[in-house]
């Protein structure tokens, strides 16, 4: 007997009866959480019997948020604007400021209950950046500033360079790498002056789905205000794909310089560090990381000085 295991509001949403019975429930543990503030992700096979003895079979997640409880950032788990903020992504499926498509979307939610967030279950291949580019600037754009709420990020990029002190020393780095680095507080500085919009916050291909012409976007923890040009350097950076061009193709109200010059200041901030952490962790660095990066910091010269 498995009745009763499943919230109502879940039941409700999967098949429009809260009252159906469960006939079956399946765990299955995909992996602890790898985000800030999750517990765990469980895929639950489900299967529900309707008054009129309708049969619904479905899969989907239950994410599980709980603080973050060590490190440097654990103090702020519950800042409501601070990037490690753990009920944020709880807030923001309970919200309607999460994209719904078409062309870019979050993942269905079925219900927020308690600690947990019971999501359609997504699978597949990233979407290639020039997608993923374009489709983050049509949210971008379209977004509707009067939805701000007060749980949203502010300055995710600000708040990890004031808590994180890297020793080269211990480092086999590029010398590039270190001189980057050392630009940080500069480039941080311009980066206060560019257009904040609304950004995933971690947008890389391990959070990105394609599906038909569809991108969709997991892991929301993180959404806030950042500065054009944040959520491409992530995307970037996972892809080794400069994908600015499809993202103001897409965007006729961006100002050119201001997309460039903060996509590549981020690039260069994030990647620097990046590397500093792989190699800390012994990590082999992917072959074109480096040059990447390196070759970004030009356009950080030469654009909105």
């Amino acid at each position: 007997m498995v009745d009763g295991v499943l919230p109502l509001s879940v039941r409700a949403a999967l098949c429009g009866e809260p009252d159906a019975v469960v006939v079956e429930l399946r765990e299955d543990r995909i992996r602890r959480g790898s985000g800030a503030a999750t517990r765990g992700l469980v895929r639950l096979t489900v299967g529900l019997r309707t008054r009129e003895g309708r049969a619904v079979s479905v899969r989907i997640i239950r994410k599980t948020m709980e603080p973050l409880r060590g490190g440097r950032h654990a103090a702020f788990a519950g800042d409501p604007r601070h990037w490690a903020y753990w009920r944020r992504e709880s807030e923001a499926y309970r919200s309607a400021l999460l994209p719904t498509g078409p062309g870019f979307r979050a993942p269905r939610c079925f219900g927020v209950v308690g600690d947990d967030v019971f999501l359609e279950e997504i699978d597949g291949p990233p979407p290639s950046a020039p997608q993923a580019a374009e489709h983050l600037a049509a949210w971008q754009v379209d977004y509707d500033r009067s939805l701000d709420q007060s749980w949203l990020a502010r300055d995710q990029l600000g708040r990890r360079l004031q808590a994180t002190r890297l020793d080269w020393y211990n480092v086999d780095a590029d010398p590039r790498m270190v001189d980057l680095w050392e630009d940080r507080h500069e480039l941080y500085d311009r980066l206060a002056h560019l257009p904040l919009v609304l950004s995933h916050g971690d947008y890389s291909t391990g959070n990105l789905v394609a599906q038909g012409f569809d991108t969709v976007a997991l892991d929301w923890a993180t959404v806030g205000w950042e500065p054009v040009g944040f959520d491409l350097a992530h995307l970037a950076l996972s892809t080794g794909e400069d994908p600015t061009g499809a993202y103001l193709a897409a965007t006729p109200l961006s100002h050119p310089p201001e997309v460039t010059f903060g996509f590549a200041a981020a690039l260069v901030i994030i990647g620097a560090s990046r590397v500093h952490w792989m190699l800390s962790q012994g990590l082999d660095l992917p072959e074109w990381y480096v040059e990447f990066v390196c070759e970004h910091y030009p356009l950080t010269r030469n654009v909105h000085s």
